[in-house]
């Protein structure tokens, strides 16, 4: 941990580091796959809801 630094503002640092480039790759493939998948198929509604989710999952 870097002086200077909280243990929670390292953490976060760290987090925002290695999962935000995670979170949108994995958004762009939500994304490309809701034209590819029918609406009503499992697929289909498991990546509706995690697209409906998103801005409580990045918190944006």
């Amino acid at each position: 941990m870097p002086d200077g630094e909280t243990r929670g503002g390292y953490t976060h640092r760290l987090r925002q580091q290695h999962s935000v480039p995670l979170l949108n790759s994995f958004k762009a493939w939500l994304d490309e796959l809701a034209s590819k998948v029918l609406p009503e198929s499992l697929l289909g509604k498991a990546s509706s809801y995690s697209r409906n989710q998103w801005p409580y999952l990045t918190g944006c």
